[in-house]
Order: C-alpha cells, then structure tokens, then sequence
C-alpha cells in the first residue's frame, strides 16, 4: 500500500477528532449532571444552580436533612432563618468550630446581635480551655452602616480575606459565611477575583442569613399556661416556676418540610 496514502488517511481521521482538554470535559460532566431531567408539563422550569453552590454539609443532621430538601425542592440556597434565630446560629456556629468538626467561620452582624460569651463549650474542662482557642476561629464583622451595596461588598471582602489574607485560621478549612440582620442584598454583583467556589451563581454570597424572612422559623416550644379557674393569687405563685420551665423550654425550627428540636441558649 502507497505509504503517501497512508499518511493522508491518517491525518484526515485526526482531523475529525475534537480536542478537548480534560478541564472542559470535566465542565460539560459537571453541568450535566446538575441539569434538572426533562420535564413533560408546561410549567417553567426552576433555575438551575451550578453545583457548588449547592448546600454545605451541616453538622447538625436534622437541619442538614431540612436544607437537602428545601434545595431539592425550591433549589433555593443559602439557609434562610427566622423567627427566634439566635439560638440556632449559637448553635450551630458552636459546633463548627469546635471538634469534631474543627472549621473556621465568617459571621457578619449587621445588627450587633451576637453575644460571643453565648457560644457554648464542650462539657468537661479540659475541652472546655481548647474551646476557648477554638473560638477565636469565628471571625466576626460588626459594620457600623449597612446599606445593601455596603453588605455585598463586605461579603465578598470577608471571603477573599479567608482564602487569601493573612489570619490565624490559615490551618483550618473555611467553611462559610452566616450574615445576621441586615437588608437584603439581591442578585449578588460578580467578584472576578474571587475563584469559582467562592462565588454565588453571580457573585459572592453568604451559606446562612437571620433576619426577618426565611423559609425556617425558630421558636420557642409551647408551654401550658395557668391552669383553667386559677385565682390571680395562685397565678402569681405560680410564675416563678414557670418562668424556670419556659427558660428551660427546648427550642423548635418548622419549615414547609419538617421540624426538629434542640437546647440552646435563651435569647
């Protein structure tokens, strides 16, 4: 066979093979697998979101289990607290911190709510003195003005400063950033600076926000009241003890999908 024949054979069967590189075929892999399947009804499809800004893990499971199936339902992220909320960002901010879980975190209080001597401890003393180090992994921001321009800008700065700055959490992993109060901030502007994972769909944006809208409510749970028929006398003695039953009362999270339970701090 002419080897000048072979040749061309050849090259003309390299041609029609498409390059690519493995970064673009990992793309493509990661967008198909994210895309929603094919629906048959005539109602508009949910946004699609790329899938790392699908939700953390959380360390507490029966919020990890709520937030997995608002995201499967509504696509919707970040967690979206109301209500009572304190309690809850005590908790859970706590936990990440402290081991097992060991991360470091960003809370940004537009309203000068958090109360660090609240953040709870493990019970015996050693952990507890190892606690008080792992504290000082909660980065806290406390603006003294809060537009909704100043906020966003402040959420991408706190993020670049966690990958990029000069910190004593180097050693940790970071793992997000929770904004209490504050107005809300909308479509977040994009932040060419800050890497793909750090970024919303459109730009940086908080993993939890507190304020007064969310799609999980936090409340205390009911406590019964005086008894039918008590006199106003019995009542009155009665007050101080219901006051110790509804301070030490559990605390309940309800959203469209579930609740769940927990002890924490009065607030």
């Amino acid at each position: 066979m002419d080897p000048s024949a072979d040749a061309r054979a050849g090259a003309r069967m390299l041609s029609e093979i498409e390059e690519s590189t493995l970064e673009e075929f990992l793309h493509a892999l990661r967008l198909e697998i994210s895309e929603p399947p094919p629906t048959t009804t005539t109602a508009p499809a949910a946004p699609t979101v790329p899938s790392f800004r699908k939700p953390k893990s959380y360390p507490i499971p029966e919020l990890d289990s709520l937030v997995s199936m608002n995201f499967r339902n509504t696509r919707g992220v970040p967690l979206q607290l109301t209500g009572r909320y304190m309690p809850l960002v005590y908790k859970l901010v706590s936990t990440l911190v402290t081991p097992p879980c060991l991360k470091a975190v960003v809370v940004i209080d537009a309203e000068n709510q958090l109360d660090c001597t609240r953040l709870t401890a493990p019970s015996t003393p050693d952990q507890q003195a190892d606690a008080e180090e792992d504290f000082d992994h909660v980065h806290v921001f406390q603006p003294a003005r809060c537009s909704p321009e100043r906020l966003r800008e402040l959420i991408g700065r706190s993020e670049e400063w966690m990958l990029y700055g000069d910190h004593g959490s180097r050693a940790r992993e970071w793992w997000g950033t929770i904004v209490i109060g504050g107005p809300a901030i909308g479509t977040p502007i994009p932040a060419p600076s800050l890497p793909a994972s750090a970024q919303g769909p459109r730009g940086p944006s908080s993993d939890v926000t507190a304020g007064w809208k969310g799609w999980l409510r936090l409340d205390r749970e009911d406590v019964p009241g005086c008894a039918i028929g008590a006199s106003a006398a019995e009542a009155i003695v009665e007050r101080a003890k219901r006051q110790d039953v509804v301070d030490s009362a559990a605390w309940k999270a309800t959203c469209e999908w579930g609740e769940f339970t927990f002890a924490g701090n009065a607030r």
